[in-house]
Parts: structure tokens; sequence; C-alpha cells
């Protein structure tokens, strides 16, 4: 394996690749340990859960019209959400996301 990595054509390679390295982006390093994404245990009786998404208004938009609201659940972190793309959406680090970012 050392022989494969001697010579001047490698040299020459390494080189020219080290000199390159303020061109090329570095991506943003994933932190360990990597959490598994798992989804949010429903409930066995949904009768809450439609209470709770019956009673939901965006927070964005102040209307007492209940039709103004369309609720939805994240399935990774259980947060009722705001399902309309535009009125909850954030900006982070220059990208726009919606209400929930997972």
């Amino acid at each position: 394996m050392a022989d494969l990595l001697r010579g001047p054509c490698v040299q020459l390679l390494f080189t020219q690749w080290t000199a390159q390295q303020s061109i090329i982006p570095v991506p943003d390093i994933v932190r360990q340990p990597v959490m598994e994404n798992r989804l949010v245990q429903l409930p066995e009786d949904f009768s809450e859960l439609i209470n709770q998404a019956a009673s939901f208004k965006c927070p964005s938009i102040q209307m007492e019209e209940h039709a103004s609201s369309v609720p939805t659940l994240c399935l990774i972190c259980g947060t009722l959400l705001c399902s309309q793309s535009y009125c909850c959406q954030r900006t982070i680090n220059k990208e726009t996301l919606g209400a929930c970012s997972y």
C-alpha cells in the first residue's frame, strides 16, 4: 500500500489537490452521535388529537375565521403546526423553511 502512495505522479496530485483546498467548499461537519429519526407515537383514540386540531389557529395570521386554520401534525416532533406553506415560513441561515424544520 505504501508503494502506491510514492512517486512523482502521486506527489504532483497531492500538491495540486492541497493547492485548491481554499476553492472547494467544506461541508458542514455532522456531529456524532447522529440521532435516528423516529416518528411520534400516535394515540389509539384520535378524539383528543382531533379536538386539538379543531381549536388550532394559525399563529401568524390573526383571523377569527375558522376556515383560515388548516393544521397539520409534525410526525417527528409531535407539534401541531399550520400547514399553509407561506404564512408560517421562517428564514434560517438564508434558507426559507416551513413551520417545522425537521
